[in-house]
């Protein structure tokens, strides 16, 4: 395939319809180097964003992945450690293969810069974070937002117990599985984190300890009023990335 030369100054990329199974396939690394903003939407064929020690997307501070149905995970194998170093933001909707996200060491190597994980619509998805189920501890430092909306299979955050002492906002939304939570948060203070979920779901969680939930009751919010506010606050807020210098790709 004839690789796609972008210009010097693109900083935003949208890829929509293309046949591709990882990025390399149709472009040159060094021509993605300075993204900032990458949105992939409907490449059936599409299963990686990259593999085997290659350096992706190392500029790069938002991801947004829709339906693409072929999809696997972020990286293959061997993940190369200036890989998405700079990510901030990485949201997946409706990708109906991909059962766990991100392998726990690169979780550990790579992402320590991720503020935001919003998962969607992914029907088969079982754990967010894979890896050993006999990890202690899974730290994320900077992490302020957690959403997690209609993922009937998800059991489990990740293995162990996830620290995130930024954490702001937690949403778990029509996720009937995910009912033991094992969040380390030891240092928000309760009134700068919010949760958003059902009332049935709040009263049947587990965490893991259970003076935690107590203190965090007050944090609690139904999702009931919530829902179609915060699908407004994300509608703007990509409309507002398509005024910058976006490259998009077509039906390659």
């Amino acid at each position: 395939m004839e690789k796609v030369i972008l210009p010097g100054n693109a900083n935003y990329l949208g890829i929509d319809g293309c046949n591709f199974i990882q990025l390399s396939d149709i472009f040159h690394w060094d021509d993605l180097r300075h993204l900032k903003v990458c949105r992939i939407q409907s490449c059936d064929e599409m299963e990686w964003i990259g593999k085997d020690g290659e350096i992706v997307l190392p500029s790069l501070q938002k991801l947004c992945l829709y339906e693409l149905h072929s999809f696997k995970g972020l990286c293959k194998e061997n993940v190369h450690e200036e890989t998405l170093k700079n990510l901030r933001k990485l949201c997946i909707v409706k990708c109906q293969k991909l059962k766990y996200l991100i392998p726990i060491d690169f979780l550990e190597n790579n992402l320590k810069n991720l503020e935001e994980i919003s998962i969607e619509d992914c029907y088969e998805m079982e754990n967010i974070i894979s890896g050993d189920a006999s990890a202690a501890i899974t730290i994320l430092p900077n992490l302020k937002k957690l959403k997690l909306w209609n993922l009937p299979k998800l059991t489990s955050i990740c293995p162990g117990k996830l620290a995130c002492d930024s954490l702001r906002e937690i949403q778990i939304i029509d996720c009937p599985k995910v009912t033991k939570l094992a969040f380390s948060i030891n240092n928000v203070s309760p009134d700068g984190l919010r949760i958003i979920g059902s009332e049935e779901w709040w009263e049947t969680s587990e965490w893991e300890d259970p003076q935690l939930k107590e203190l965090l009751q007050p944090c609690f919010e139904s999702d009931e009023l919530y829902i179609f506010s915060d699908m407004f606050r994300e509608h703007v807020s990509w409309s507002d990335l398509l005024k910058e210098k976006m490259v998009n790709i077509n039906s390659l």
